[in-house]
């Protein structure tokens, strides 16, 4: 009798234990995963390649079912180096300076904790541009040797510069500084062309300056670089004598082969 009491208490106590335990057993495994609710993750974040090292970039928000705190954070080493996250608030830090012609778009891994899971999730980072770099002269020096006949409306040279900017700030327009009476040149191909006769006995070089400047609205940056122009000298002009006018004395019986007298022409070019 007293066996089957002693029984029949421990089996009514296992009966209202046992729902117990299976309840804190689903408890225990039904934790719900946080997730991100930023915008970015399923479009991409811009940021311009002159934003200052320490600012503020962007804020990480996630929500968690059961209300559990949350930490955040950022993975891999090369995100590691651009970017840092304030780990209670979700606040992204610019790290290291960007720079769009070196690297457009960064993928960057962000992670969310409620302690008992991690969720991780990638942002396309796009690096915005910004007028940072000036006109960059190819082929120098620039020197050019051109005959002095050469025809009005004859290209001579051209001169070639590029910017890695995007849109208006990599367009180039190049311009002498100051501008040439005898020289102009194409704003958008930089073909040097001569526009007025060029004569070797007045002028014999140039020597210009061509501004290549971008064309950004805000901020246009540019660059200068020399373009040496010989002129050659070409027979264009008669001889002409000297010291006029000649006379001389000689005697009637002097032998022709006994002259002493003589005439010396000389060119335009040798007497100057």
């Amino acid at each position: 009798m007293s066996w089957s009491v002693g029984l029949g208490g421990r089996m009514t106590f296992a009966k209202l234990l046992l729902p117990f335990l299976i309840f804190h057993s689903f408890c225990e495994g039904s934790n719900q995963p946080p997730r991100f609710l930023n915008y970015f993750f399923s479009t991409y974040l811009l940021i311009y390649e002159d934003m200052p090292v320490g600012s503020s970039v962007a804020q990480l928000k996630a929500e968690d079912p059961e209300g559990e705190p949350l930490l955040y954070g950022v993975s891999g080493e090369e995100a590691m180096r651009y970017f840092s996250v304030n780990k209670d608030t979700g606040v992204v830090w610019l790290r290291q300076q960007l720079d769009r012609e070196t690297k457009s778009e960064m993928q960057v891994e962000f992670y969310v904790s409620d302690i008992q899971e991690v969720v991780k999730d990638t942002v396309n980072i796009q690096i915005g541009d910004v007028n940072d770099n000036a006109p960059s002269f190819h082929g120098q020096p620039y020197t050019v040797n051109i005959p002095e006949n050469t025809p009005v409306g004859r290209s001579v040279f051209m001169v070639n510069a590029t910017d890695p900017d995007q849109g208006t700030g990599g367009s180039v327009l190049f311009s002498f500084q100051p501008s040439s009476p005898f020289f102009s040149i194409d704003g958008a191909r930089g073909t040097v062309t001569v526009i007025k006769p060029l004569d070797y006995e007045t002028t014999s070089s140039y020597q210009l300056t061509v501004n290549a400047t971008d064309q950004d609205k805000v901020r246009p940056l540019s660059r200068l670089a020399n373009l040496a122009i010989t002129i050659t000298d070409v027979q264009d002009m008669d001889p002409i004598f000297t010291n006029l006018p000649y006379s001389t004395n000689i005697e009637e019986d002097i032998p022709l082969e006994e002259v002493t007298a003589g005439v010396q022409p000389k060119s335009v070019t040798e007497a100057i």
